[in-house]
């Protein structure tokens, strides 16, 4: 039995983060979306097809930010990603920032309910500018006129091996560097698909070294030679497949391209939001596929869709981290739907049984509800489903007492929506 001061630890830590979040910030190159080439035809990259995978990628991240590479310039197709794989999907509330840049460009979509759009600079750099979208919380600091900032960079650096591709690189981040020492210590979140083979390319020691800026940034990972090195094959993003199909690239994974590094501000929480590093993770990489298909001889890590999805959208694996908000937030529903009103926690204090009380009318309830439990850093300890039959009920989890005493949430995804849930484990 755990004690009286567990108990009471646990209250108090309950007290001062109940109302903070996680953000879940989710980065992604989707390998020519609305693009079509000689190489990146209809037929081998059909935008439909895509579609649906990136459904069932998104549905499982559940992102509160999602960055991509690799998009067309047409806005026409930045909306149709945000309309059904966002908002049609049950992520209803969900906005993207603006459409720059030409041929294949960059976007940021965001959980509006939670974030708002203040501007959007630019990085004047070679072959493609870098955006950096400034957002702030809706926190209730807003009433007192403030609140948390955070500067998403998305940035798709020079491709290729070559001195000159890596000088392209080195120029781009030092133009980046000049406007963050400019802009003094701040939250920013610099992630992409920034094609760099090791930590001695003059590109990430201009980010990364404090020797070269006033400012810099953190790399969850560390510095290294990642470039078919297998001991970062727990890291590499690039290639799902061993074959190419002559539009995403083939020989397995064995290159980390895609990176998020932070400054200071969100490595320590000093300014109202932290970087959980230890969440940082290549979605579906289990480290055991160098060389080698994401789904070479299984892999379960994820749901077998989702595998599937991963594999055929891109030759790029996402990557994720989670942010933790150390403000009061007071998110709203710019859309109310009713899922927000179907789950309620009976008991929001737990020691081994979680009771759930479903109250709804609408005649979709007949449809299965998966549900994740999930602890303050992301992990995730219980997976399942139950199937509502009636118009109210209580269903029962149970198995919590092996657990850790602390704050866990519990998410709810019925018919594409989702909800959330918070309660203590003591």
């Amino acid at each position: 039995m755990r004690s009286f001061f567990t108990l009471i630890s646990v209250i108090y830590f309950t007290v001062s983060l109940f109302a903070q979040d996680t953000i879940t910030v989710v980065q992604y190159n989707l390998t020519y979306y609305g693009r079509y080439t000689d190489f990146c035809t209809e037929d081998n990259n059909n935008v439909a097809t895509k579609t649906d995978y990136l459904k069932t990628i998104v549905s499982y991240l559940e992102p509160d930010i999602f960055g991509i590479n690799e998009i067309t310039d047409d806005v026409a197709y930045h909306d149709y990603i945000l309309n059904n794989v966002f908002i049609l999907n049950g992520f209803e509330n969900y906005k993207r920032s603006e459409v720059l840049g030409s041929y294949l460009t960059t976007q940021v979509f965001y959980n509006a309910s939670k974030l708002v759009k203040q501007r959007v600079y630019t990085v004047y750099a070679y072959p493609r500018d870098i955006y950096i979208h400034r957002f702030y919380f809706r926190t209730s600091g807003l009433e007192q006129g403030d609140t948390v900032f955070l500067n998403i960079i998305e940035a798709h650096l020079k491709a290729g091996s070559t001195t000159e591709n890596a000088e392209a690189r080195a120029d781009a981040v030092s133009n980046l560097m000049q406007f963050i020492n400019s802009h003094g210590n701040d939250n920013f979140l610099f992630m992409g698909d920034l094609n760099l083979y090791t930590s001695s390319e003059q590109a990430y020691q201009y980010a990364t070294s404090s020797s070269l800026s006033q400012y810099y940034f953190y790399d969850p990972v560390g510095s290294g030679n990642w470039h078919d090195n297998a001991d970062f094959a727990l890291y590499h993003t690039q290639s799902t497949n061993y074959y190419s199909d002559n539009c995403r690239s083939g020989g397995g994974l064995d290159d980390r391209f895609d990176f998020m590094l932070y400054t200071q501000p969100l490595k320590d929480g000093t300014q109202g939001i932290k970087a959980l590093s230890e969440t940082f993770s290549v979605v579906a990489q289990d480290g055991q596929h160098f060389n080698s298909a994401v789904d070479y001889q299984g892999n379960n890590t994820v749901p077998e869709e989702v595998l599937i999805a991963l594999k055929n959208n891109s030759d790029h694996l996402p990557i994720t981290m989670k942010l933790y908000l150390d403000a009061q937030p007071a998110y709203t529903n710019i859309e109310t739907y009713s899922i927000q009103k179907a789950f309620s926690l009976i008991n929001t204090f737990v020691q081994d049984e979680l009771t759930i009380n479903v109250n709804t009318n609408d005649l979709l309830w007949s449809q299965n509800v998966f549900y994740k439990v999930y602890d303050i850093s992301g992990r995730i300890y219980k997976e399942g489903m139950f199937k509502v039959n009636g118009n109210q009920l209580n269903y029962t989890i149970s198995g919590f007492a092996q657990m850790p005493a602390g704050i866990y949430f519990i998410s709810f995804r019925w018919a594409g929506k989702v909800y959330t849930e918070k309660f203590v484990q003591f």
